[in-house]
């Protein structure tokens, strides 16, 4: 009873602890969540994923790395924790990076021990950033992988259950990050175009809402001349288009 009654205690203790620890990367976790919401700058938001990947995790490096158009070739875009200067400019084969090849290929994460002398480690990368233990977590997206996630320790490493489902909630959230990204950017790119060719076409009024804030509205400087109502008359409300008809209209969406 004795060797019970001062168990106990200790027991609740670090229950305690766990929960405690366990809240404060829940709360991470969903900060993290929402500056991906927010839309913020790219760069700040991609530091912040591997920021909080050293951080919860508890690793030495934490790299979030894409793959070329041709699929042949990994190159940095975050790098967070301590790390050579140059870890970010850095570009590795995938042919001599078989643990990375085998993560995106199979769409799952390769964790490895030991990795000073396992030849499934880029040989260049392990001596740049003195790679110990390493986890590669795949970014994907629609089913597909495109990056990796990678965690890095300066010692050999035994991967835990835990530390692998953090690691692959952080690898989550940079796939929607990245996602995101490459969304904004076709959608840049096609409202581009799209402006470029209508703004050739006289008295042209048209507006691209896909979701707000991203709302686009262009007048073209004759239609004051051709339809007799000014730019600001066209765009002071949002029913603009009954000016020139008064049947309603149907928008694809």
């Amino acid at each position: 009873m004795k060797t019970r009654s001062h168990r106990q205690p200790a027991t609740d203790q670090t229950r305690a602890e766990r929960l405690r620890r366990q809240n404060i990367r829940l709360t991470r976790l969903l900060g993290l969540a929402a500056d991906i919401a927010r839309l913020e700058d790219e760069h700040t938001t991609l530091q912040n994923i591997v920021d909080t990947a050293v951080r919860l995790v508890g690793v030495d490096q934490a790299h979030l790395a894409l793959i070329d158009r041709l699929e042949k070739t990994l190159y940095g875009v975050a790098s967070s924790g301590h790390h050579h200067p140059e870890a970010l400019h850095l570009r590795c084969s995938l042919s001599a990076s078989p643990a990375a090849r085998d993560a995106l290929r199979s769409r799952r994460p390769v964790a490895i021990d030991k990795a000073r002398r396992d030849p499934r480690v880029n040989r260049v990368a392990r001596g740049l950033l003195g790679i110990e233990g390493a986890a590669y977590m795949p970014l994907l997206s629609g089913g597909q992988s495109f990056g990796l996630l990678i965690l890095v320790t300066l010692r050999p490493h035994r991967w835990t259950a835990e530390e692998m489902i953090l690691a692959r909630h952080i690898a989550s959230f940079g796939s929607v990050a990245l996602g995101n990204r490459r969304l904004l950017t076709q959608l840049a790119e096609t409202e581009r175009r799209l402006r470029s060719l209508v703004e050739h076409i006289p008295a042209i009024v048209y507006t691209c809402e896909v979701h707000p804030p991203y709302t686009t509205l262009y007048v073209s400087p004759q239609t004051e001349t051709m339809l007799g109502y000014s730019p600001r008359e066209w765009t002071r409300g949002t029913g603009f288009f009954m000016k020139i008809s008064s049947t309603p209209m149907t928008w694809g969406r």
